[in-house]
């Protein structure tokens, strides 16, 4: 399996910017608390439907100690010129369905000053070949309506994607290929 434990992969983005993508551990619970500081409040909103200013120790713990079965993550830092792992930019994880073993939903979070790069069309791509191999299907998002970047995000990564708008949010199911 290639999304394991040890998952660990040097890429550049669309700008040449080297990054490390690997699996998050529990001992990524301070960068993800710092991460979220850095989000802006739209950011914070679209990801997390409420005005939320940062998070819990037990979010941060559901977050960070996965079984890499039923949930899983990524997460991207830069590549420091030594080879070490720099500041953390994004990460993305699915979280499988309790009632249907082939559907999962998915999450991506980069923080503002890396949006517009290829972070999040990297993370959820790689995200996706993750669930793949744990025998998911299916993708399914709820987001809100007006978020745009997020409907074409999940167009670009997973053509084969249908959306439901339902007032103010949108659900998307996408088919992993």
């Amino acid at each position: 399996m290639k999304y394991a434990h040890d998952y660990l992969e040097r890429m550049a983005l669309t700008d040449g910017t080297p990054i490390l993508l690997r699996t998050l551990y529990p001992t990524d619970k301070q960068n993800l608390a710092d991460g979220m500081r850095e989000l802006s409040f739209l950011s914070r909103y679209e990801r997390f439907f409420t005005p939320k200013h940062g998070l819990s120790d037990s979010e941060l713990v559901f977050l960070t100690e996965m079984d890499e079965i039923n949930h899983y993550a990524i997460g991207a830092g830069l590549l420091n010129p030594d080879g070490s792992e720099g500041k953390g930019l994004g990460v993305a994880r699915f979280v499988r369905d309790v009632d249907d073993a082939q559907i999962a939903e998915p999450a991506v979070t980069v923080l503002d000053a890396w949006q517009g790069k290829g972070l999040g069309k990297l993370l959820l791509h790689h995200v996706g070949k993750a669930a793949k191999e744990r025998g998911i299907e299916k993708f399914r998002s709820l987001f809100l309506a007006e978020n745009q970047r997020i409907r074409s995000l999940l167009l670009r990564v997973f053509p084969e994607t249908e959306f439901i708008a339902d007032g103010t949010t949108t659900q998307a199911l996408s088919l992993l290929v």
